[in-house]
């Protein structure tokens, strides 16, 4: 997501970079991740605040944000977002800097649920929440067969909000695993890296099983490219603004790593 949606917001929402995040190895990863690309990129990133996970008061820490921040970058989830959206909107945070975050931060949430608190966010998303956005059948049929609406991923039988950013990737699993197998002549356990092999370098289509998209599981590092979506809060709503399609986000992740060469 560093890779995804960094440079975009270095160059359109601020050089000045404050990130706060829980205190745990989530948090800590993405502070080391984006922190190496904006600094990359000439920017300037603040010392990080560290949040622990079972606070609620978040304003002591909100307090700790430099003035001369143009960019806060946030990473919570479940109910610590709740409280980090509301209490930096009361403090009107949202005056002096962009606000910018990851998917998971407003995962399960619907913007119209924080009341105004999410407005004007930017978030990346990796399958965006709006059908519109990637209006085709494999998107409508998703959305059919999960019962959520076409503007939150609601349930439709419920006031439950999917995931749906993360929850994708648990469907397409098991349609990649299934090509893996079929492609693979698998039988018995001793076949099972004839699996592995065919699942690195593994291109899928975009379909009924892969309705987030066209995407390449890099067979060196087994990461996904995948397309995805720069959206921010408008009236309640996710809105892209940007697609960040998986060629160029491709070119800004190469491989740390070939897990290809590692003895079986």
């Amino acid at each position: 997501l560093a890779a995804a949606g960094a440079p975009w917001a270095f160059e359109n929402l601020g050089k000045t970079w404050t990130i706060i995040s829980p205190d745990y190895a989530w948090g800590h990863s993405h502070y080391q991740e984006h922190k190496a690309v904006i600094e990359k990129l000439g920017g300037k990133v603040h010392p990080p605040i560290f949040v622990p996970l079972d606070a609620k008061d978040l304003v002591p820490y909100l307090a700790k944000i430099p003035q001369d921040t143009e960019v806060l970058f946030s990473v919570f989830f479940g109910a610590q977002s709740v409280a980090f959206y509301t209490q930096a909107k009361t403090m009107g945070l949202e005056k002096t800097m962009r606000m910018y975050s990851i998917c998971g931060t407003m995962e399960a949430i619907a913007p119209a649920d924080l009341q105004g608190a999410g407005e004007g966010v930017y978030l990346v998303e990796n399958f965006p929440r709006m059908l519109k956005f990637k209006d085709d059948a494999f998107h409508k049929k998703h959305n059919e067969v999960m019962e959520i609406d076409d503007v939150d991923a609601r349930e439709k039988t419920s006031t439950r909000v999917m995931a749906k950013s993360h929850a994708w990737q648990s469907w397409e699993n098991v349609f990649a695993l299934k090509e893996a197998i079929e492609k693979s002549g698998w039988k018995t356990k001793k076949d099972d890296l004839l699996v592995i092999e065919a699942l690195e370098g593994l291109e899928m289509a975009n379909s009924l099983g892969h309705p987030q998209g066209a995407k390449l599981l890099r067979k060196e590092d087994h990461s996904g490219i995948i397309d995805c979506y720069i959206s921010r809060v408008e009236n309640n709503k996710l809105e892209v603004k940007k697609k960040v399609a998986r060629e160029d986000l491709v070119k800004l992740m190469p491989p740390r790593v070939d897990l290809s060469k590692m003895p079986a």
